[in-house]
C-alpha cells in the first residue's frame, strides 16, 4: 500500500484516509 503524502491531495490528512493513517499507520506520517 502506497500513500502519496501530499503529492496528489495536500489536504488528504483531514479526510477519512488521514484518520485511518493516524490510527493504524501513524508510522507513515511520523506520528
Amino acid at each position: 500500500m502506497t500513500i502519496p503524502l501530499g503529492e496528489l491531495d495536500p489536504q488528504w490528512q483531514r479526510g477519512p484516509m488521514g484518520d485511518w493513517v493516524r490510527h493504524y499507520r501513524a508510522d507513515l506520517i511520523g506520528g
